[in-house]
């Protein structure tokens, strides 16, 4: 007689809960094969990558058990692992790539815990299509949140160098030393996004010079008239 639907969803939360009881070693083996198969991987500490992976990988298999759960919690850790993922200096491909790893992972584990357990052929494949399901949300997520990032370093940049570039012209046109501190100084309050900044220039005598603190302006501006 076939299964319920009722009886396959049993088993297939049976079986992510298993996985969970083992979830530190699928992690590590899902990292080693990261490492082994994307460059960007090996120059990141293991335990950085097993930190992140092992959240990852609960969060997936949660979701597998319980489908109605609050996914907001969940949603805020893969955007972080996004997130983590481009201060280590992985590119959004390779962390796409890298899910797909530990998916595959996953998976593997499952075939000879759904044996252990007696799943059917019919649970282990709704079980699968769970975590494909699950786990294309999530690198949706992850991925977003790393591209933000990427853009949002890239503006910093072109900031960065547009700061640089208007405090070269304005030496370039033989601007006195203070009006070149102050410009600083006002370059630094736009790029750290701070309200007040005090530089100290130091000079030949070994003594010191503070400049006037430099303050960021107002959004508001009183009209005139």
């Amino acid at each position: 007689m076939a299964a319920t639907n009722d009886e396959v969803r049993s088993a297939v939360q049976r079986l992510a809960r298993a996985l969970l009881h083992d979830i530190e070693r699928i992690a590590r083996r899902s990292v080693s094969r990261m490492q082994e198969l994307l460059p960007s991987y090996t120059g990141v500490p293991t335990d950085a990558l097993v930190a992140v992976t092992l959240t990852n990988t609960r969060d997936l298999l949660e979701a597998v058990c319980d489908p109605a759960a609050d996914p907001s919690p969940a949603d805020r850790r893969f955007q972080q692992s996004g997130e983590t993922r481009l201060g280590q200096g992985i590119t959004a491909d390779d962390m796409l790539q890298a899910w797909r790893i530990g998916l595959e992972v996953v998976r593997e584990e499952a075939h000879p815990v759904a044996q252990r357990l007696h799943v059917t052929d019919a649970a282990l494949l709704e079980f699968v299509e769970a975590t494909l399901r699950w786990g294309d949300i999530r690198m949706r997520r992850s991925a977003a949140a790393h591209r933000d990032g990427e853009i949002q370093k890239l503006e910093r940049l072109a900031a960065e160098q547009a700061a640089l570039r208007r405090v070269a012209e304005l030496i370039a046109q033989q601007a006195s030393s203070e009006q070149v501190f102050a410009r600083v100084t006002e370059e630094l309050i736009r790029l750290l996004e701070v309200p007040i900044v005090r530089l100290l220039r130091f000079e030949p005598d070994d003594t010191a010079t503070m400049s006037h603190p430099s303050r960021r302006p107002s959004r508001h501006s009183s009209a005139s008239g």
